[in-house]
């Protein structure tokens, strides 16, 4: 094999791993398509007692206890309609 023939070789490897690099890339951008219905992200600010009651008492689980606590109060709200700023 040449050297014309190696670099050849070379320049074709090289060019086959950057199109696989943004092909995985490509494929890492984002999470994709769940299953679950997707969760809306968002950021609110809350009395830091609330934030350290759920950091204490659920610190690996905080955000999935809000989010009960919050599903929970909506679901009991929309069946009384519960006023909660007259």
């Amino acid at each position: 094999m040449t050297e014309d023939e190696e670099f050849q070789l070379l320049e074709a490897k090289l060019k086959r791993k950057e199109e696989n690099d943004m092909n995985i890339k490509q494929l890492r951008k984002g999470r994709g398509k769940s299953a679950i219905p997707a969760k809306v992200g968002t950021s609110i600010r809350l009395d830091p007692e609330v934030l350290e009651y759920y950091r204490t008492n659920y610190p690996n689980t905080m955000q999935a206890v809000m989010r009960k606590v919050l599903k929970d109060h909506v679901e009991k709200s929309t069946s009384t309609q519960l006023e909660l700023f007259p």
